[in-house]
């Protein structure tokens, strides 16, 4: 068995992943999708007597994309989890390995893959994470507006995996007011996020992650608890007795608001309603949250020019108005 076309490395799960293969010798052919970090069999598929055949794996890959956020300190490392690390068998052939991301378009690296400005507030004692598609060799510089040297890293990718940086102000000093992060390939600038580090956003805020359309994971304070609701839903049944409690649910509503903001910010910020993993970050990891399926985050217009959002979330632990 031969593959004759294959998709291009980094493309999306959320489009058609095609593989196309000849000369296939066998009856019954039988295609499996392996995942090579683990060795273990994602799916597969079966063909009977064809010479030539295609295969749209996106729905087998789609499924095994899960991101794994953790804390760590200010550094780069591999974004295994961004992205699954495929590749085919078939009648003993095995097609190259390719990696597939979670965006909702194909990145065309080398590049930074973000849906939030390159010009960020972030609160002294937070982190924030930046993620990078660049195949070969490249350095990423990171910062502070004080006497510190910079710190240096130099990466040398090998065109599986994405880059992911960390950035967490508590390694800075306190006094620390800027931070810039630069990321350079082949002698020129793939891109820079420039922070503006801010004493707090106030003890009640609340810092969300999630999954966006560029495949990364982005992050946002919200320095406004707007309100805590509790829901009690009953359901009741009529017999022949009168009417009897079936069930009660209770929810916990928790409605966030955003900070006044540029239509940038707040277009990322949308995203949020309709991304696969939402969290809420803690200073010990991060905290899987759910958002109310009924509920999509409003936009709320100032001046007509400037909005904030507001988004509404179920049963989040350890938040309160304060």
């Amino acid at each position: 068995m031969l593959f004759t076309q294959m998709p291009q490395p980094f493309a999306s799960v959320h489009r058609p992943l095609t593989y196309v293969f000849s000369r296939i010798a066998a009856p019954e052919l039988h295609l499996r999708v392996l995942d090579v970090r683990s060795g273990a069999l994602l799916g597969s598929k079966r063909f009977h007597a064809v010479e030539t055949a295609a295969a749209d794996i996106a729905p087998i890959v789609r499924r095994a994309l899960r991101f794994r956020p953790v804390p760590g300190a200010t550094g780069v490392t591999r974004g295994e989890d961004r992205t699954v690390c495929v590749q085919l068998s078939g009648e003993e052939s095995f097609s190259p390995v390719r990696s597939f991301t979670g965006a909702g378009a194909a990145p065309l690296p080398p590049c930074l893959m973000t849906t939030m400005p390159l010009r960020r507030v972030i609160a002294y004692g937070e982190s924030d994470e930046i993620t990078c598609c660049i195949p070969g060799q490249h350095t990423v510089t990171i910062a502070g507006d004080g006497s510190a040297e910079p710190l240096e890293f130099r990466m040398a990718a090998d065109g599986r995996e994405l880059t992911l940086i960390r950035v967490d102000t508590r390694d800075f000093a306190p006094d620390t007011r800027s931070i810039s992060v630069v990321v350079a390939a082949d002698g020129r600038v793939v891109g820079r996020i420039d922070y503006t580090v801010v004493a707090s956003f106030g003890a009640g805020s609340v810092r969300l992650a999630w999954r966006s359309s560029a495949g990364s994971v982005e992050h946002y304070t919200f320095p406004v608890v707007a309100g805590i609701v509790r829901k009690t839903v009953r359901e009741s049944l009529r017999t022949d007795r009168g009417k009897v409690v079936a069930s009660v649910r209770s929810e916990r509503l928790v409605t966030l608001r955003s900070a006044i903001e540029t239509a940038a910010v707040v277009e990322a910020l949308s995203e949020i309603a309709a991304a696969p993993q939402v969290w809420r970050v803690a200073s010990d990891g991060y905290e899987p949250v759910e958002l109310l399926p009924e509920e999509r985050p409003q936009a709320l217009c100032s001046h007509g020019t400037l909005c904030c959002v507001e988004i509404v979330l179920r049963n989040p632990s350890q938040i309160r108005v304060s």
